[in-house]
């Protein structure tokens, strides 16, 4: 059995069990308990043995450590969660449309990019999750190109450059291979993980038909069993 506490969890020992059964069953002596015998009075075989009783304020202190301990539960593990999961950006303009691939990632790791180029403008992105494609966002103009990880390759970080456009990306995997795409036009931006073992689990930004104005990168710890390609 495990207890929450500020440091986090912690294991509970027999005599910490023990004292909260005790206290339960007495707690500053208005908790009444099964029957007691009077010296010297005959014992009833027939009365049964009463139920345990809370009086009003031993009811609502119990109650009070009950929540306390449940809310430090939830707490914790909500803690333990942000720790492994963060995001970089927005780079880019406010023009577009909002997309955000939040639901592809669900399909697996990264496992290649689309980016679609034309003169110092990226005009379109669309990414494979696991073994399915999310939608194209961004518009038909330009040349497509195609980034295809390795097994067991994640990208670890993205730089690059955007105004009010994107302008430049540029793809750092685990595995030291790096991929870059568009002019050094704008004001430069690095997208990294917070946390060790995160990689990158997918994108989100805006775009319309023509062009992709902004993207951010969302992070999250590495699968054990890296990309699925």
């Amino acid at each position: 059995m495990a207890l929450a506490h500020k440091g986090g969890w912690k294991k509970t020992t027999e005599k910490e069990i023990d004292f909260v059964y005790k206290w339960l069953s007495v707690s500053r002596g208005t908790i009444l308990t099964q029957q007691q015998k009077e010296p010297g009075q005959a014992v009833d075989s027939r009365r049964q043995e009463a139920p345990l009783i809370l009086q009003p304020r031993s009811t609502k202190i119990y109650l009070l450590c009950l929540m306390r301990l449940l809310f430090c539960g939830t707490a914790s593990s909500g803690a333990i969660k942000k720790r492994s999961a963060s995001h970089s950006g927005e780079y880019g303009g406010n023009s577009g449309s909002r997309f955000s691939h939040t639901v592809n990632q669900l399909d697996g790791p990264i496992t290649s990019i689309k980016i679609r180029v034309y003169s110092s403008y990226i005009t379109g992105l669309q990414v494979r999750y696991g073994r399915d494609w999310s939608d194209y966002a961004g518009g038909p103009s330009g040349e497509l190109h195609q980034v295809v990880l390795h097994r067991g390759e994640d990208i670890t970080l993205v730089s690059g450059m955007a105004d009010s456009y994107l302008r430049k990306l540029e793809f750092h995997t685990s595995l030291g291979r790096h991929f870059s795409f568009g002019t050094n036009t704008g004001t430069a931006f690095s997208g990294i993980a917070l946390f060790p073992n995160a990689v990158l689990s997918y994108i989100s930004g805006r775009a319309d038909s023509s062009y992709v104005y902004a993207i951010s990168f969302h992070w999250n710890v590495k699968r054990s069993t890296g990309n699925q390609a």
